[in-house]
């Protein structure tokens, strides 16, 4: 269910950061189809991140209604100590390990990194000591 959540939150950051490709167009009439396409493409991103939104917040709920609030809190956290890393990997576009040199170095990122890693015990006390 976190993984689920975590993948929408990837689609509306990256949604959100979309931009429309530049285009040189060959003629006038295809430079206007060109640009009826980045219209028609903004406005079915804007679209798919709605749903992606509605999806993580339905994932949200399910965890609250059939577990408890500690477990979605705890989820909801985890996507957002998440978005520093994925709004990197956008940045970076290639493999994520291949080079350690362009490894993210500022304070907030690595901040985030080991508060997602301190969501584990509380996602275990949640699950397995916190009765519903």
């Amino acid at each position: 269910m976190v993984v689920a959540g975590q993948t929408r939150v990837a689609s509306v950051a990256r949604g959100f950061l979309w931009t429309p490709p530049s285009f040189d167009a060959p003629t006038v009439r295809s430079g206007e189809v060109l640009r009826r396409e980045c219209q028609r493409l903004r406005f079915a991103n804007i679209a798919w991140i709605l749903i992606d939104i509605l999806i993580a917040v339905a994932c949200l709920f399910a965890l609250y209604h059939f577990w408890n609030i500690g477990l979605a809190v705890t989820a909801g956290l985890l996507m957002v100590f998440r978005l520093p890393d994925m709004l990197w990997k956008m940045r970076v576009k290639d493999k994520v390990w291949a080079n350690k040199a362009n490894l993210p170095k500022n304070v907030f990122s690595q901040v985030c990194c080991l508060l997602s890693l301190l969501t584990l015990p509380v996602t275990w006390y949640c699950r397995c000591r916190w009765a519903p």
